[in-house]
């Protein structure tokens, strides 16, 4: 009987961890490349590493992701047409990690389910990000769960071993994004202090996470020191605080509506039956972090993380509280029952009713998942036809190539050259000289600015045959050697 029980409990994580993936790979169905600017840059920054160079300036201290990409490009993955399953999978794992967390927290296997359910829902956009794309905030996210359940199983099963591990992941998520690590710091001291006889017995322990910035600071020493301390300490700031503007795009965004409001409310609940058991990780995480939404909304600032993140960190806190609230009414219901109707009728009665409740909930918080507004939706790089069209410049030595913005974006990841211009992170040229010209339409301009950088070929949507260069590709896209 009990075997039986275990495989049905195996079926049911795995149909969730299925359904995890399809949603999350939903996107890209009709779309086989990266979707974020952020995922062509790592790309970039991966090759790059397999060339012998690091990245350069605040990129350098996301390096544990890049080297994540590049491992993967060594073993044959092909990191530009495979790109698209990492987010999936990546979910998958979370989910997988964030049930084995919740459940070891709160030895309810159903709890840990419903919170695989709740994760799945968390939305995506290209302002916050998300389960959608692959980035470094994607990849931190199961480690995340992991440095928490193995944390506070340490300080509360007084399992030092374990604390260890926990320190040896938050360094991996130091190094390979700072941010998802830093928003824990206001988490731990309050869970700390709530457990502050273990912080006096142990706190020689805490001297040795202490110095886990201070190795991360050794490692990247040469971009952090900046001639002097006060430089070097105003320079460290810079990274722990952030002001309205940090993002491109900066949304003032209602964390109720953008969790979900059904979730939201079975959040609250679980709030409540969370603390009652004493399961304070799940209760801290959440409520800590809303100090610091809260902070931004009033004074256009937070610390540690910048909002988008903080706003994220939120939601997965709130993710197994969620499960907790869900669990328990649907348990009151069960009793209720059980009360009132204390025979078999009432038992099915129950059965019912509470699958009823379930199926309408799940319904509520998947409704218009890929509804996105348009001003944070997703956006494509390049298409079939310039895919093409830039991977024919690879029989060519390597040089620099001017193309349209967008385009600009792929054309070292899946070329290896060099171009003037992408959409944020600018090369040689700000985006908005290559725009300008490129709408300008004229050849004179084009041909110009790209002579000035040694361009040695223009692409183009469009064909430019009035223009009178060399034209060496011309299927649906079109390259034009100028030297």
């Amino acid at each position: 009987m009990g075997g039986n029980r275990t495989y049905f409990r195996i079926i049911l994580v795995s149909v969730i961890l299925l359904f995890t993936f399809l949603l999350v790979y939903g996107p890209h169905f009709y779309y086989k490349y990266p979707y974020h600017i952020d995922e062509w840059r790592h790309i970039s920054e991966a090759i790059k590493i397999g060339q012998g160079e690091l990245p350069k300036n605040h990129f350098l201290l996301e390096v544990g992701f890049d080297f994540f990409l590049w491992v993967l490009s060594n073993v044959g993955f092909n990191l530009v047409l495979g790109y698209k399953y990492l987010p999936a999978v990546f979910a998958c794992i979370s989910s997988l990690v964030l049930f084995l967390f919740v459940y070891r927290k709160t030895s309810k296997f159903y709890i840990a389910l419903l919170s695989m359910v709740f994760f799945a829902s968390l939305r995506s956009n290209v302002n916050v990000t998300g389960l959608w794309f692959f980035t470094p905030l994607t990849f931190a996210i199961p480690l995340i769960f992991l440095f928490f359940w193995l944390f506070s199983e340490g300080v509360e099963k007084n399992k030092i071993k374990l604390i260890y591990w926990s320190f040896l992941v938050y360094f991996i998520i130091l190094i390979s994004h700072p941010v998802s690590a830093t928003f824990m710091i206001p988490i731990l001291i309050v869970y700390l202090i709530a457990h502050r006889k273990f912080v006096k017995t142990n706190y020689k322990l805490f001297l040795l996470f202490l110095a886990i910035p201070f190795l991360a600071f050794i490692i990247f020493f040469k971009f952090f020191w900046k001639g002097s301390l006060i430089n070097t300490l105003n320079f460290l700031f810079s990274f722990i605080f952030f002001r309205y503007g940090w993002g491109v795009l900066e949304i003032k965004y209602n964390i109720i509506t953008f969790y979900g409001i059904v979730a939201f409310i079975f959040a609250v609940i679980g709030t409540y039956f969370a603390y009652k058991n004493k399961k304070y990780i799940f209760v801290i995480w959440p409520l800590t972090l809303l100090f610091f939404i809260i902070l931004f909304h009033l004074f256009n600032f937070t610390v540690l993380a910048p909002y988008q993140r903080i706003l994220y960190y939120t939601i997965l806190g709130l993710v197994p509280l969620s499960a907790i609230g869900l669990y328990h009414t649907l348990n009151m219901i069960k009793d209720i029952f059980r009360k009132y109707l204390p025979n078999r009728h009432g038992t099915i009665f129950s059965v019912i009713i509470r699958s009823i409740i379930f199926v309408t909930i799940f319904l509520a918080v998947f409704y218009n998942y890929y509804n996105v507004d348009k001003q944070v939706g997703l956006y494509r790089v390049i298409d079939d036809n310039s895919y093409s069209a830039v991977k024919f410049l690879q029989q060519f030595p390597k040089t620099t190539v001017l193309a349209p913005v967008d385009v600009s974006t792929a054309v070292f990841p899946i070329s290896g050259h060099d171009i003037l211009a992408t959409f944020y992170f600018y090369n040689k040229v700000d985006r908005k000289i290559v725009d300008e010209v490129y709408m300008s339409g004229n050849c004179s301009k084009i041909f110009e600015l790209a002579r000035k950088y040694n361009g040695e070929f223009i692409l183009s949507g469009a064909p430019m045959t009035n223009c009178g260069w060399n034209e060496v590709y011309n299927n649906g896209y079109y390259i034009y050697k100028i030297q």
